[in-house]
C-alpha cells in the first residue's frame, strides 16, 4: 500500500474521494484537514475501504476519519485519534452503510459520537475504545441501525451516553458496554447506555454517570 497524507481541501474528503464503486485497500491516510467539509480522511459514497490505516485526520463537519454513505462499506481498518471539530462522528459518520471489524480508538467529536456517528446503518464486531463526545454519545451516537457483536469501552461524554446514546429506532445487540462514562460537564446520566432503543443479548457492566 501507500500513505495518503498532509492534504488539505475546503470540501469534502481531504485525502480521499471515492463514489461509484470506488476501492481502497492496504493504505495509511494520516494527517488530512478538510477545513469546512466532511470526511476529513476519506470522503466515500457507494465505496468499500479495507485494511486501511485511518490516523489523526480533522474535519470541521462531520467524519473526522471518515465520512461514508449509500451503501459503502468499511472493513478491517483502524479509525485512531481522529477529530471533528463542530459536528459528529470523530471517528466515523456512517449513513446507509456498514462497518466490520474496525479499531475505532481515540477519536474526539465536538458534537454527537465521539467514535461513530451512525444513521440507518450496521456496526459489526467492531472494537470501539477511548473515543470522547463533548455532547452525546461518547462512543457510538446512532439515529437509527443496528450495533452487532462489539465491544464498546472506555468511552466518555459531556453530556448523556458514555458508551452509546441512542434512538428508539436502534438495536443494541450481543454487545459489551463496560467502563464509559457520561455526563462530564452535566447532570445527564447514562453511563453506559441512553436512548429509547432495544437491547439484547448485551453485558453492562461498571460504567459510570
Amino acid at each position: 500500500g501507500f500513505t495518503i497524507q498532509k492534504g488539505q481541501t475546503s470540501g469534502n474528503g481531504a485525502g480521499v474521494y471515492m463514489r461509484n464503486h470506488g476501492h481502497l485497500s492496504h493504505c495509511k491516510v494520516q494527517r488530512n484537514v478538510s477545513t469546512n467539509g466532511n470526511g476529513g480522511g476519506v470522503y466515500c459514497s457507494n465505496a468499500v475501504v479495507e485494511e486501511c490505516d485511518i490516523v489523526e485526520n480533522t474535519c470541521r463537519n462531520s467524519g473526522g476519519g471518515i465520512y461514508i454513505q449509500s451503501s459503502s462499506i468499511v472493513s478491517d481498518c483502524r479509525i485512531v485519534d481522529n477529530t471533528t471539530t463542530s459536528s459528529q462522528g470523530g471517528g466515523v459518520y456512517s449513513s446507509s452503510s456498514t462497518v466490520t471489524e474496525c479499531l475505532i480508538k481515540g477519536n474526539t467529536s465536538y458534537s454527537y459520537g465521539g467514535g461513530v456517528h451512525i444513521v440507518s446503518s450496521t456496526i459489526r464486531d467492531c472494537n470501539i475504545l477511548e473515543n470522547t463526545s463533548n455532547n452525546r454519545g461518547g462512543g457510538v451516537n446512532a439515529s437509527s441501525g443496528n450495533i452487532i457483536s462489539c465491544q464498546i469501552s472506555h468511552n466518555q461524554s459531556s453530556n448523556a451516553g458514555g458508551g452509546l446514546y441512542i434512538s428508539s429506532s436502534t438495536q443494541v445487540r450481543n454487545c459489551l458496554v463496560d467502563n464509559n462514562s457520561a455526563g462530564l460537564s452535566s447532570s445527564y446520566g447514562g453511563g453506559g447506555i441512553y436512548g429509547g432503543g432495544t437491547v439484547v443479548n448485551t453485558t453492562i457492566v461498571r460504567n459510570s454517570s
